[in-house]
């Protein structure tokens, strides 16, 4: 029961915050699939409610994992800003993308990553964007308007 309530909601998340659990899981990422993993901040950053931390942090795993099971990439970005006016997380790579046009990212989807991705991002009050095409790599894009970290 102790390793199912940690891997709902990380120790690391509580203890060191958003940006030391993601740049973790860049981190394991890069080694495990020996491709170029890098993590950058922008902004001063600062620490979100517990919900919206949450959220962000699986949007950003899933993201991740997605990457390392389907885009045969060489080369994983992933970038996490702390605007004024939001919170924006970018996890680009460069692998073989698909057409995201003909996947689905709500329900019906066959998949549960990406319809999963976006609920999250729903629950908070964002919404997510992915930008892909064949050949061309992947975007998973989150933007948190300020209003909306102000009132979780």
């Amino acid at each position: 029961l102790r390793s199912i309530a940690r891997g709902l909601r990380p120790s690391v998340l509580d203890d060191l915050g958003l940006v030391a659990s993601i740049n973790q899981i860049v981190a394991e990422a890069g080694a495990r699939q020996e491709f170029d993993a890098s993590f950058g901040v922008t902004g001063i950053e600062r620490r979100l409610p517990a919900a919206m931390e949450l959220a962000v942090f699986r949007i950003a795993q899933e993201a991740v994992t997605n990457v390392e099971r389907h885009a045969a990439a060489h080369r994983l970005a992933v970038g996490l800003g702390f605007e004024p006016t939001g919170v924006r997380l970018l996890v680009s790579d460069d692998g073989i993308g698909f057409d995201a046009a003909e996947r689905p990212i709500g329900a019906g989807s066959e998949s549960l990553g990406l319809p999963g991705m976006a609920e999250r991002a729903n629950l908070i009050g964002s919404r997510l964007v992915i930008h892909s095409a064949s050949g061309s790599g992947t975007t998973v894009e989150v933007w948190v308007p300020a209003t909306i970290i102000g009132t979780v």
